[in-house]
C-alpha cells in the first residue's frame, strides 16, 4: 500500500495460478483473492405447448410464441374480410340462387357475421389473457386487442392458459380458410414453417423454395401435414357450400346429395349450427361423400 498525499492506494499482485491478489488494509496486510465466479443458469421449465424447455416464469417457449404472434397476424389480416362477407360486399366463388317467395333479402349474411364475431371475441379473449377486461370488449373493437396483444408478446409467453388458447386459434384459422378459400382441386395451399408465407403446390411437386424467406421445402411433406391436419379439423357450411369444399378435394356430390348424407345419420361427428348450417368433421365427410351410392 502507498500513501500519496494522505491517498490510500493498494497494489495488486499476480499470483501464481494467474489470479489478481489484492493487499486489504482489513486483512492487516494479507492478500485477499478476488475471484469471479459464473452467473447461474437461469431455472428452466417445459413449455404447456410443445414441451420444450424454457425460462422459468414463461408458461410457452420462444417458437411458439413466435408462431403465435404469427396466427394472431393472420387473424388481424382475416377479421376485416370475414367483415366484407358479412355484409354482402364480397363472396366466395359462384353465388347461390334461390326463390325468395316476395321477402326482401337480408341486408348481413348471418352465417358469415356469425364467423365474423366468432374471429373478433377470439382476438378480444387473447388480449382478456393480459388483461381481462379485454373480455368484455363488443366485436367491432377487436383492433384495440389486437394491438394490445401484439405489443405485449412476453406478457402473453407467461399468461396462464395460453397454450390452450394457441390450440383455439390454430384450429379455427384452419376451419375459416376453408370456408374462405375457393380451392383448385389440383392446388394444395401450405405454409411456409419458417416465415408462414402461404405457398400454392400444384399436384405432384415434392419440393421447392419459399418465395419470401428463400428456405429450401420439402412440400411433399408439407402437403401430407396439411391434408391430414385438415381431415381432423371441423367444417361449417350449408349443403352447397360443403358441396363446393368437397369438390375441391376431388370429391364431386351435389347439393342435394350432401344434404342427403348429413339427413341420413352417416356422419357421427355432425351437429346444426344455424339455420341450414352444418358442422361436420371434414375427414369423415370425405370418406362418406367417397363411399356415397345414393341409398
Amino acid at each position: 500500500m502507498d500513501n500519496h498525499g494522505g491517498e490510500q492506494r493498494f497494489e495488486s499482485s499476480p499470483s501464481a495460478d494467474g489470479r489478481s491478489r489484492t493487499a486489504d488494509p482489513l486483512l492487516n496486510g494479507r492478500i485477499g483473492t478476488i475471484v469471479r465466479t459464473k452467473e447461474a443458469p437461469l431455472p428452466q421449465r417445459p413449455c404447456d405447448n410443445c414441451g420444450q424447455q424454457t425460462q422459468q416464469g414463461l408458461t410457452v417457449c420462444k417458437n411458439c410464441i413466435r408462431n403465435y404472434m404469427r396466427d394472431i397476424n393472420q387473424l388481424a389480416r382475416l377479421i376485416p374480410a370475414l367483415r366484407l362477407l358479412a355484409t354482402k360486399q364480397a363472396r366466395i366463388g359462384h353465388s347461390e340462387h334461390s326463390m325468395n317467395h316476395g321477402t326482401a333479402p337480408l341486408p348481413i349474411s348471418q352465417h358469415w357475421q356469425t364467423q365474423y364475431e366468432r374471429a373478433c371475441q377470439t382476438m378480444n379473449g387473447i388480449a382478456a389473457l393480459i388483461d381481462i377486461r379485454y373480455r368484455l370488449l363488443p366485436a367491432d373493437a377487436w383492433r384495440a386487442s389486437y394491438r394490445k396483444a401484439i405489443s405485449n408478446r412476453n406478457l402473453l409467453a407467461s399468461a396462464q392458459g395460453v397454450s390452450d388458447r394457441m390450440l383455439d386459434l390454430r384450429a379455427l384459422l384452419i376451419e375459416l380458410d376453408v370456408m374462405t378459400t375457393e380451392r383448385d382441386p389440383h392446388v394444395v395451399v401450405v405454409s411456409c414453417p419458417d416465415c408462414g408465407q402461404r405457398i400454392a403446390v400444384p399436384a405432384g411437386m415434392r419440393s421447392g423454395i419459399c418465395p419470401a424467406c428463400d428456405v429450401a421445402l420439402d412440400l411433399a411433406r408439407l402437403v401430407e401435414e396439411h391434408e391430414a391436419e385438415a381431415r381432423a379439423h371441423m367444417v361449417e357450411g350449408s349443403p352447397a357450400q360443403l358441396s363446393r369444399w368437397l369438390a375441391s378435394c376431388g370429391v364431386r356430390r351435389s347439393r342435394k346429395q350432401v344434404e342427403w348424407i348429413i339427413r341420413s345419420g352417416r356422419l357421427h361427428d355432425c351437429s346444426r349450427v344455424g339455420d341450414g348450417v352444418w358442422k361436420v368433421r371434414a375427414g369423415e365427410l370425405l370418406d362418406v361423400a367417397v363411399r356415397y351410392d345414393g341409398r
